[in-house]
This record gives C-alpha cells, structure tokens and sequence, in this order.
C-alpha cells in the first residue's frame, strides 16, 4: 500500500478521502448506474474485460463513485491519470482491494472550488452534484480515450457481477486501524498492486496506533522482545511497513496466544485479538500479510 508508487498513491488516497469533506447529507445511492457510466465502462473495456462489483460492506466512500475488479489492464487507470481531467469534479481511482473504485468530489484545487466552504456548499447539495457528475461522465470517458489512445480499439467487454466478493471464511468488519493486505505473495503484490491468488483481499481493519504502542510496550516492559520476534516486527511496522509470507501466520498466532494468555492489560487483549483474527483468515486461504508503515 505505500511501498510501491501506484499503491502508494491509491492507498493514501483512500486513507485521506474516507475523512475528507463527507456529503452532510447522504443521496439514496451514491453508486452510479449502469446506464449513467454506460459511455465511460465501454471505454475502460477497451483496455481489458471490466468487471463491476458492489462496495464492500465495510468499506464505505462519500461521494459518487463505481467499483469494479482490479486487474492489470485497468491499472492504466490512476490518480495521476485522472488528475489531468480539467473537469469541475476532482476524479480518482482508490483502492479496496480486490476492486478499484472510480470516485469523484468537489474540485478545490483548479480554481472552480477555491475554499472549503465552497465545497461544502456544493456537498450540501448532494444530488445536484451527483447529477452534475453525471452529465461530465462522457467528457471524462473522452479524456480517457484520448489519455490511452483507445479510441480505434475495440471493447473486450463490461460486465456486472451480482455475486460478492467477500470470502466466506475472511474475518473483517470496518475499522478502526485502517486496514492492510492479505495476499499469497505479498511481496510481489506489494511489487504489482494486483493479485497474486484468487482469495488476496484487504482487511478493513488493524491494529491503532495507540494499539501498536501499547503492544510494544508490553513486549519491552517484560523483557519479550526475542522471544517474540514477530509481535515485534507488527509493534514496529507503522514506522517502516511488514511483510511476512504464509508460512509465517501460523507463527504470528502462535506468539500472540501466548502474550494474550500473558498479558493483564485487556487493550493489549484487544489488540492480540484483533491479530488473532487476521492470522485465522490468512491461514484458511494460505496468505502472506502486508501492512503499509506511515
């Protein structure tokens, strides 16, 4: 998520944007339809077969927006990308992963929308900007198609999935601790930002940062720094990031039983728990753990 340049920017995003500027008042569906971004997904099939999905149930955007399956195909589509688009909404693509969401907000950095306020009372409105997303959508397909050089290509498909990708054995629910990746290889998912088996998935939670303290305290304070390596490399890991592979979950179950039998400090429990039910998701479907340092 922060290791690598095109997850860097997609992660930091969805970190800054879940908190930035909410709609105070909430149209009935901030997902477009099929038939408002028809124009914009033929275009995005040009680059590869899309497939869109619904949100997640934890993880939840604030503004207009459409999700569909990451792949490395549609990875041409980036913030960088879409920051190029001289329209009254600010585009983005954010990550959640196995999908990509296209989401777009109040511009405040071309000049149409100079001060918060302005956005405020553009996102007071919520409908009325909706609408006029809407209306820019074609605009922003033509950018697109004109950014890529698609326009002589032809469209490998756009489909809609009615199916959820959520695993049936995956433990998550949303927050607080932002979230981090489960992937089978997490260094090369760190390397591509796509996935490296069919059951990659992000969390939608970890450890806070007062968690992360308080774990290390206890490890420092009683004198368990060696004897439970990797509890220390996740204590440390909001300063530098972590990566550990498969065959290392097992292990970091296994030391954070230990301290939670250990421990009488129930935040430290909490935390230890928190740990517990990532390593029961990652161990079911075989996956490495990737969190993203600060």
């Amino acid at each position: 998520m922060r290791l690598c340049d095109n997850i860097l920017s997609k992660i930091t995003t969805i970190a800054i944007l879940c908190v930035l500027m909410p709609l105070p008042s909430h149209p009935s569906n901030l997902t477009f339809k099929a038939e408002e971004v028809n124009i914009l997904l033929e275009v995005l099939g040009r680059l590869g077969s899309v497939t869109v999905v619904d949100d997640s149930p934890f993880f939840k955007l604030d503004w207009p927006h459409i999700c569909w399956i990451s792949t490395k195909e549609l990875s041409a589509i980036t913030p960088s990308l879409l920051a190029g688009y001289p329209g009254r909404g600010s585009w983005t693509v954010v990550s959640d992963h196995p999908r990509t969401c296209l989401m777009v907000r109040p511009n405040m950095r071309r000049g149409e929308l100079t001060t918060k306020r302005e956005a405020e009372s553009v996102a007071a409105s919520a409908e009325s900007f909706r609408s006029e997303m809407v209306r820019e959508i074609p605009k922003l397909a033509d950018f697109i198609e004109q950014a890529l050089k698609l326009r002589s290509k032809p469209s490998l498909g756009v489909h809609f999935s009615s199916e959820t990708v959520d695993l049936p054995y995956f433990e998550d629910h949303a927050g607080p601790g932002g979230g981090i990746i489960l992937a089978a290889d997490p260094g090369e998912f760190v390397r591509t930002g796509l996935s490296t088996s069919p059951f990659d998935r992000a969390t939608h939670f970890w450890l806070t940062e007062e968690e992360e303290n308080l774990l290390y305290l206890e490890l420092n304070g009683h004198d368990r720094l060696e004897s439970l390596p990797l509890l220390l490399k996740v204590a440390e890991s909001g300063s530098g990031g972590l990566i550990l592979s498969p065959d290392k979950m097992p292990q970091l179950a296994k030391e954070s039983t230990k301290l939670k039998l250990e421990t009488t400090n129930p935040l430290v429990q909490a935390a230890l728990e928190k740990l517990l039910s990532i390593c029961r998701s990652a161990e079911h479907y075989h996956l490495g753990m990737y969190v993203p340092g600060q």
